[in-house]
């Protein structure tokens, strides 16, 4: 994912057996036993922060509830999937965040992410409806959030991440309520839930308010745009990627192939992602792209065919289903997974004729994708500009195959600890 952006805040732990302030308690809706809480000081001390936790900078004598809500200001994104998940409803990843991330979607530092999976009523727009939500585990209405859950090591939505300068931890949120007013682009949220403390195992009651402007972001898949058929016949940029001799034998000893990864991006490509990628072996130490017709199909599980002349076959790697070898994609999506057909490569001087016709022989989710292009390739040679040890097909790492996962089930992922 890209990393998402940009409000005011009031963050309260609701913790211990007291009178709260003021002199009325505030009970723990969510406990079998529910008794008045106390909460901290409520000072709104202006619009850079307010309430005793983060701002800009934090509030001076104000307590620390959550990793960097003395150093940051609360922010809020939200993810938006539409009804492709669950029928009738829109669903949201709702983040609401004290810190600064990394290119890797962690905190540079310290920081806090607090993620809800939330169903609003159907609109088709990207807006956070108005209205009283309840956490939920298995009720896909509109005005629910899903409880948090961990699978194969993974957390989902709704949880709660800490980052501090002694560590790390995820913990899921099991209950709560939240109440949000939309109006004018902006957002009130107030949001009641239960957790783990950021330093303790002990399931505490939290109430956050933000108040300011929520960043969109659109992760509905695409398909109703991409034909069955695809054919590109205007491209922005075309670049090849020389990786060297990357792939081994079930041995561990090196296969004498060098392998390439050519991208060619659509001539909206800044828009609309639109690209295919195409990756092929070629003769061992040439560091120059091959003239030839390359149709043979080398696919996983079988070395023997990774030869000079081959195509690799489009495939996916780990549980997000990555895709790598030779796809057509779009809008962040991997569609198509080369099974059959060929790519024939042409140079005079310093141009090159490419011209390629794959098909995903696939039933369900199959399709093809063609085209040609003449001109300049920009060569990038991997073997010296990237760390030991770097992936092939780095541009393709947030692209995944959802044909295969229509659910997804967060916009991030964070490993369990």
């Amino acid at each position: 994912m890209k990393r998402l952006l940009f409000a005011v805040l009031t963050a309260f732990a609701l913790i211990g057996i007291d009178s709260c302030i003021g002199g009325s308690g505030y009970n723990d809706p969510f406990s079998n036993n529910p008794g008045n809480s106390h909460h901290r000081g409520d000072n709104n001390s202006g619009d850079n922060g307010g309430g005793n936790s983060g701002g800009n900078g934090g509030s001076q004598g104000s307590t620390s509830i959550f990793p960097g809500d003395q150093t940051y200001k609360l922010m809020a994104d939200a993810v938006y999937y539409g009804d492709q998940n669950y029928p009738d409803v829109d669903q949201f990843t709702l983040f609401l965040y004290w810190g600064e991330y990394d290119d890797n979607d962690d905190f540079k530092t310290v920081g806090t992410e607090l993620a809800f999976d939330l169903l609003c009523p159907k609109t088709g727009r990207m807006e956070l409806s108005s209205g009283k939500y309840s956490c939920a585990t298995e009720d896909f209405t509109p005005f629910h959030f899903l409880d948090g859950f961990e699978e194969n090591g993974e957390v989902f939505p709704s949880y709660a991440y800490y980052k501090s300068t002694d560590g790390s931890k995820i913990a899921t949120i099991t209950s709560g309520t939240m109440d949000i007013s939309s109006y004018n682009g902006k957002c009130d949220i107030s949001v009641v839930f239960k957790t783990q403390a950021p330093n303790s195992q002990r399931e505490t009651v939290y109430k956050v308010n933000f108040s300011g402007e929520v960043a969109y972001f659109d992760a509905r898949s695409q398909e109703g745009d991409v034909p069955k058929d695809v054919e590109m016949k205007t491209f922005s940029r075309v670049t090849a990627e020389y990786w060297g001799q990357i792939w081994e034998y079930d041995d561990k000893k090196t296969i004498p192939v060098d392998d390439w990864v050519l991208y060619l991006y659509g001539e909206n490509a800044e828009k609309d992602s639109e690209y295919t990628t195409i990756e092929i072996l070629t003769e061992p130490g040439s560091k120059k792209l091959a003239p030839g017709i390359y149709n043979d199909f080398a696919q996983m599980g079988h070395p023997e065919r990774f030869r000079p002349g081959a195509v690799v076959a489009g495939y996916t790697e780990g549980d997000d289903y990555t895709a790598y070898g030779t796809w057509y994609c779009k809008g962040g999506t991997a569609y198509y997974a080369a099974t059959k057909g060929q790519l024939a490569v042409a140079v005079k001087d310093d141009l090159y004729s490419l011209s390629f016709d794959f098909t995903d022989e696939d039933e369900q989710t199959g399709g093809s994708f063609k085209g040609s292009y003449t001109g300049k390739i920009d060569m990038i040679d991997m073997t010296v500009q990237t760390k030991s040890g770097t992936h092939r097909g780095n541009v393709m790492k947030h692209i995944v195959k959802t044909a295969h996962r229509r659910n997804l089930k967060a916009a991030r992922k964070i490993p369990a600890e």
